[in-house]
């Protein structure tokens, strides 16, 4: 009976083990899936202060410029630097940390960031966001403005990958002088 009993206790622990390493597992790949990496998060949380009326902060206050695009976004956002006077050298420079090369456009969109002369890109999985005009966007953050809007109709699909009524997204424009 105590031979058994200890094999029994070894089984046991065995179980244990394996049950915990596959939660850990799942726990691990839930994170992956549904937590938005930090620097998505900034973004959608500035953009949603900025959609409010009055804009409850100036969360982008820090940047020289933003810019949204939704496209082939190396040619759309040199293209709206360019309509600002400025060439972020997107065709030979991979931005901060490499973030503006080797992009999938199929997800929301990409919005970069531009600080200290430096360019960020960051792309969107988790909100989406349209820019009417043009098709991408680039303007100082003191001239963007934010609206948060509903996806009603499809014909009034304001993005291509939007085709679910109900879907919220960000209407990115900006002051006109």
């Amino acid at each position: 009976m105590g031979f058994l009993s200890r094999e029994l206790r070894g089984l046991s622990i065995a179980i244990n083990i394996a049950a915990a390493g596959m939660v850990a597992i799942f726990v691990y790949i839930g994170v992956q899936l549904f937590v938005w990496d930090s620097e998505e998060t900034k973004i959608w949380a500035g953009l949603e202060a900025s959609s409010k009326s009055p804009p409850e902060t100036h969360p982008f206050g820090e940047l020289e410029f933003i810019c949204f695009t939704a496209g082939s976004y190396k040619q759309e956002l040199d293209d709206a630097g360019r309509r600002l006077g400025r060439d972020f050298f997107l065709r030979s420079d991979c931005g901060k940390h490499g973030s503006c090369c080797n992009i999938n456009s199929d997800g929301g969109g990409i919005i970069a960031t531009v600080k200290d002369g430096t360019i960020y890109c960051k792309q969107t999985d988790k909100f989406w966001f349209v820019v009417p005009t043009y098709g991408s966007l680039c303007t100082r953050p003191d001239t963007l403005v934010v609206r948060k809007r509903v996806f009603t109709t499809p014909e009034l699909q304001p993005h291509y990958a939007i085709t679910t009524p109900g879907t919220q997204y960000f209407e990115i424009g900006e002051k006109t002088p």
